[in-house]
């Protein structure tokens, strides 16, 4: 992401102003993974999004390949040891290439780690893919196509990944926060796919 580091700092910053100006922002625990194959490092685990600091040129800074099954895996692992039965998850992962050097997991891992949380009930996973299949990806490793994004690695398709990202961000937080008070394992198939902030966004299981 070097050559769209500017605009990917900025459109991060655009998605976490809008979580923390969502009417569920209290209730939206925030974490972030960012990996190369210099490293797997996790800026925030499990922190109350009003807490989420801005990213910048020095605390982004994007370097080599894409150790994507690695990174994706050890952290959804993470993620569900600290995840109560019914407590809505949303995993987004958005890269601008195609796995190229994981050494841990590999594509059956990442598949089989997805179906087996989507079949809890409360687990929503988005891709977000450029230079790459991303519908074709998506569907390989397990995603709704509902829920995936295939967006350009340009400044203009960049900030339009993002825009759309924060939108339906804020519908699922608020789908969540309404229905999430019944009790029932949520989650959302069609996570980019519904006008309508509630309706439809929502998949009672």
């Amino acid at each position: 992401m070097e050559t769209i580091r500017k605009t990917v700092i900025s459109g991060f910053n655009e998605y976490i102003n809008g979580l923390k100006t969502s009417k569920a922002k209290k209730d939206i625990i925030f974490s972030l993974t960012t990996f190369d194959t210099m490293g797997i490092e996790h800026p925030y685990t499990g922190v109350p999004i009003l807490d989420v600091k801005p990213l910048t040129m020095k605390t982004f800074q994007p370097r080599a390949g894409t150790p994507l099954y690695d990174a994706a895996v050890n952290t959804i692992e993470d993620m569900a040891t600290k995840t109560e039965k019914n407590q809505p998850v949303l995993v987004v992962v958005m890269t601008d290439g195609e796995e190229n050097s994981s050494t841990e997991h590999d594509e059956n891992c990442f598949k089989d780690l997805v179906r087996k949380l989507k079949a809890k009930g409360n687990w929503t996973f988005v891709f977000m893919g450029a230079n790459q299949d991303a519908w074709g990806n998506a569907v390989k490793f397990g995603f709704d196509v509902g829920n995936t994004m295939e967006w350009a690695s340009t400044t203009e398709g960049t900030t339009k990944a993002f825009r759309g990202l924060t939108g339906a961000s804020a519908n699922y937080c608020m789908a969540m926060s309404a229905a999430g008070g019944g009790g029932g394992a949520l989650n959302s198939s069609s996570f980019f796919n519904n006008d309508d902030k509630l309706k439809g966004v929502v998949n009672a299981q």
